[in-house]
């Protein structure tokens, strides 16, 4: 991955930071906070409806985290789905951090540092595997999670960054004393934003992951292509009707109008399949008056590479192809001379020459004629 590439994913990164932001999530977080505010002092009373709100706020993180992962800017609505308590996934996750931590003090106080640092680090990878895959088993599998770390590579990093970063900010505020609806609304962000940020790592590293969001620029791009094989393939066919009605010089328009059009990264292409496609038509000499056409708009154009491509490409099939217009010959034998191709550019001009009669070289093509057959050691009869 070039730096530019890293530096436009890093931004697409910093944006998903900012999903937790938009009204959707804002709404949820203020009334949320609002009642744990609210219960918070209550004490055993307060559990359960405590409970049901943390739910409630893991279940929209793991959504938020699928919603961002997909490729989508903005932050999902509240459903009446993501209400209910026992969400598999936010359980997952529970019952792997609690497992983990009730068997540490059973251990030694090295054994139980490393298993601690195992799991916050595990914990995020076990939780992107859950948000794009909602597969339980491999949520907790350590070699499916040390494989989707090493797949996100440098990204990994920053996702732990992040949580670090938060946690921080998160002691800082606590230590502030600030009113508690202020602090459940910071913590509650802080914790969609970090399902956010796993989320948009996992968008950004989609493909080492094998993760087909529904909005990717390979998917953008795939759709911008077959859209333009549907529009190429009407051209095709639109060249093929006039083939068939002995009107093959009306080819001019259609194709001037989609090589003016087409895209430079996409013209060789273009001229490729169409190239292709008419030499395998059964009418030869309509084909060849398409041909003349196509590669007289690529002479004009000055596409000298793409010219000079088709031009072999065609001499493969009809060996004595020429075209009609003198310009466009000694322009062709020029580029076949620029391109180290002296006796193509020989065969371009007197072939030109033998199959033309009525329209005779111009001073300087017979020079470039005369001068090439020096060049090349051929016989002025050829």
């Amino acid at each position: 991955m070039s730096r530019e590439d890293l530096s436009s994913t890093g931004m697409d990164l910093w944006k998903a930071l900012l999903v937790p932001l938009h009204p959707a999530s804002l709404i949820f977080v203020g009334i949320s906070s609002l009642i744990l505010a609210f219960v918070a002092p209550v004490g055993l009373l307060g559990l359960v409806p405590g409970f049901f709100l943390v739910s409630w706020l893991f279940n929209y993180g793991y959504v938020l985290l699928e919603h961002v992962a997909n490729g989508d800017t903005e932050a999902p609505a509240i459903s009446a789905e993501m209400l209910s308590p026992f969400k598999a996934r936010p359980c997952i996750s529970a019952f792997f951090v609690v497992c983990a931590y009730s068997v540490m003090p059973a251990l030694g106080r090295n054994a139980s540092i490393a298993l601690g640092v195992s799991v916050l680090v595990l914990l995020p990878a076990s939780i992107g595997v859950m948000g794009i895959s909602e597969s339980l088993i491999e949520a907790v599998n350590p070699k499916a999670l040390w494989r989707t770390i090493w797949n996100m590579q440098m990204y990994y990093l920053w996702v732990l960054a992040v949580i670090a970063a938060f946690a921080l900010a998160t002691l800082g505020i606590l230590r502030l004393q600030v009113w508690s609806v202020l602090q459940f609304a910071w913590g509650e962000i802080a914790i969609l934003s970090i399902f956010s940020a796993i989320g948009g790592a996992i968008h950004a590293r989609r493909l080492a992951l094998g993760f087909e969001p529904r909005v990717s620029p390979e998917r953008v791009n795939a759709k911008a292509e077959s859209e333009r094989e549907r529009q190429r393939q009407r051209l095709l066919d639109e060249i093929f009707q006039l083939v068939n009605a002995r009107q093959s010089q009306r080819a001019d328009g259609p194709l001037t109008a989609w090589l003016a059009h087409a895209d430079a990264s996409h013209l060789a292409d273009d001229v490729r399949v169409i190239t292709h496609a008419a030499l395998n038509w059964h009418n030869p000499r309509s084909v060849t008056t398409v041909l003349r056409i196509l590669l007289g708009i690529l002479v004009t154009e000055n596409r000298h590479t793409v010219a000079m491509e088709t031009l072999l490409h065609v001499l493969e099939k009809q060996p004595e192809f020429t075209l009609t217009s003198e310009p466009h010959t000694l322009r062709l034998a020029q580029w076949a001379i620029t391109d180290g191709r002296p006796r193509l550019a020989l065969q371009i001009l007197t072939r030109y020459e033998r199959q033309c009669p009525d329209q005779p070289l111009s001073k300087e093509a017979r020079a470039l004629r005369d001068d090439l057959r020096i060049r090349t050691g051929a016989r002025a009869s050829a």
